[in-house]
């Protein structure tokens, strides 16, 4: 039986072999137990993926580049190249500068790089020009000078031709037609660094000179992707902040966001095919409980989705992956693959929300009224016509009651789903452009259902109350109410 299960996996694995998948795990990104999920994980999918896996420090590297060194370290190495432009050493101090220029380049805007990126580019300039290299040093002094024209160097610290050299490209840059650049983020108010310089808050527009600029945004503590821009003419760059200010800023890979689209948006934008979604779905005193949905990108699709206790994340693995291994006990999984089409929206599709996982949790009160009958006849019955009585009547008013407790338990398990709803209303009562419908189709139908049972329950179990008073036999006392607990229908009573 092994044997065949190990075949299985293999050949239904082969569906999936060569397709590129991310891992990304959502929701709070401080939270230990889903961290740590995501970790393990991964790293039962690298076992099972090998090389279709993309590993989480080169996905950062590609959509958020970062420094290899401390903005200690990088100023240490600048100090460094000026003692050898002081000792004569040009050569080996442009090496160690521009090294630290690039190192700059990739610092976050957390850093605040600008001072030292400016007293880099000035040293540039000042060994570009030593080495007879006057363009070059040009330049180094317009990176300056380009987004900030007023700068000036101290004459008492600098010659008289490297200072004569700064204001001539000044002069050069008075004249040169400026560029219109408009940052735009979503949603607004985001500091917007240019080149690692704070400039304003988004929306914000600017007048510079054409060229290359590295544009980022910087929100408390979200940080967007760094975008190149090279402006020759008007532009407008639109940041979408919500999502890039909520992919962590280092591994594992995680998003702070509610919604499953963000992870998605993330592996479209570094060219996966398909992601895992790894949330800690635990409801507040219950245990840890991960849920992992598996997405295909490129159609906004979502395959299949299971909730696992942590210690079965690779079972929970083998199952999204493949579709076909059991999960062991207390393992929640959707009875069919669900595939469901999700409108694409620029940048970032919009998928519905991963329903709630049951855990085990009380069951809600069943919003039914206790339902109580007394009856009594002192009328001699046949035998055929009690049995008739007792048959018709016992299976209407446990067929009700069963029917009640039903609707009651769909109903409850929807709360989670419900919650979601309320929270995506504004102050108005209105949606959101990017609120999820399928959910809220899929709240509506809930409601409709165990409403919809609760209602046949009750008028089943008053027609078998009914029967007992119409068609008595001996006394009769039938009573029907929620138990103290509220978990389930008791029916009690002498017949």
């Amino acid at each position: 039986m092994r044997s065949l299960m190990v075949v299985v996996v293999a050949v239904s694995a082969a569906a999936f072999a060569g397709k590129k998948t991310v891992v990304v795990g959502a929701g709070d990104c401080k939270d230990g137990v889903l961290l740590s999920a995501i970790k393990d994980f991964q790293d039962a999918s690298r076992l099972q993926l090998k090389g279709d896996l993309l590993e989480p420090d080169a996905v950062l590297r590609a959509v958020r580049p970062q420094a290899t060194r401390s903005m200690d370290d990088i100023s240490r190495q600048v100090d460094t190249a000026r003692s050898l432009l002081y000792g004569g050493q040009n050569d080996r101090g442009l090496e160690l500068v521009q090294d630290a220029l690039t190192e700059l380049e990739r610092a976050s805007p957390q850093a605040r790089p600008w001072a030292l990126t400016v007293a880099a580019l000035v040293l540039q300039a000042q060994m570009l020009k030593n080495l007879d290299r006057p363009k070059d040093a040009a330049e180094a002094f317009r990176r300056v000078l380009r987004l900030d024209p007023a700068f000036k160097l101290d004459p008492d610290n600098y010659p008289p031709s490297t200072l004569a050299a700064l204001d001539a490209v000044r002069k050069e840059l008075a004249r040169v037609k400026k560029v219109t650049l408009q940052v735009v983020a979503m949603p607004p108010g985001a500091q917007v660094i240019i080149d690692g310089r704070e400039l304003g808050r988004a929306p914000l527009k600017l007048e510079l000179v054409p060229g290359t600029y590295r544009v980022a945004l910087l929100s408390q503590d979200a940080v967007s992707f760094p975008h190149r821009v090279n402006l020759q003419r008007a532009e407008t760059l639109q940041i979408d902040m919500a999502f890039e200010g909520a992919v962590a800023q280092q591994a594992p890979l995680c998003v702070n966001a509610e919604l499953d689209s963000a992870a998605v948006s993330l592996a479209s934008s570094v060219a996966g095919e398909q992601v895992v979604v790894v949330r800690n779905a635990a409801l507040r005193g219950n245990p840890p409980y991960v849920t992992g949905t598996l997405y295909e990108v490129g159609r906004a699709e979502r395959v299949r989705n299971a909730g696992v206790r942590p210690e079965q994340l690779k079972d929970l693995m083998l199952y999204l992956f493949t579709g076909k291994p059991e999960l062991t006990a207390g393992a929640v999984v959707e009875k069919a693959p669900v595939v469901e089409k999700t409108p694409v929206v620029e940048k970032t599709p919009v998928l519905e929300k991963t329903p709630e996982p049951v855990v085990d949790r009380p069951v809600a009160p069943a919003p039914v009224p206790p339902a109580v009958a007394n009856v009594s006849s002192g009328e001699t019955q046949t035998s055929t016509a009690l049995k008739v009585r007792s048959a018709v009547g016992f299976t209407t008013l446990f067929g009700g009651a069963a029917l009640v407790v039903t609707g009651a338990v769909i109903y409850a398990v929807g709360g989670a789903d419900r919650s979601l709803v309320a929270q995506s209303r504004d102050a108005s009562g209105r949606f959101g452009p990017a609120f999820d419908q399928p959910l809220l189709d899929r709240v509506d139908g809930n409601t409709v259902l165990s409403f919809a049972l609760m209602g046949v329950g009750v008028g089943a179990a008053l027609a078998g109350v009914l029967t007992f008073a119409l068609f008595p036999g001996s006394p009769a006392v039938v009573v029907a109410a929620p138990t103290r607990s509220g978990g389930a229908l008791a029916i009690s009573g002498s017949f």
